[in-house]
């Protein structure tokens, strides 16, 4: 799936070039492959916050309500 193997090559990327502090994930756009990137960063990052911005408002917040029982943990806005 080209999906996740989207996803997996930048949660390696960002497990080599980001901060290995960050706690907040911020993702453009809520379409097909923003649900398994935002997968792919909890896998290397232990986030506190993800925020979401699209240009559909209510796609992104369908996205957050998809997140937020997954993921209690993470306040996904």
């Amino acid at each position: 799936n080209a999906a996740i193997r989207t996803a997996a090559a930048s949660a390696v990327a960002t497990n080599l070039l980001a901060r290995h502090d960050a706690k907040t994930y911020g993702i453009i756009g809520s379409g097909i492959q923003a649900a398994t990137h935002i997968e792919a960063m909890l896998c290397v990052r232990q986030l506190e916050s993800v925020r979401i911005w699209a240009r559909a408002h209510e796609k992104a917040q369908k996205l957050v309500d998809t997140f937020v029982p997954k993921y209690p943990q993470v306040q996904c806005t």
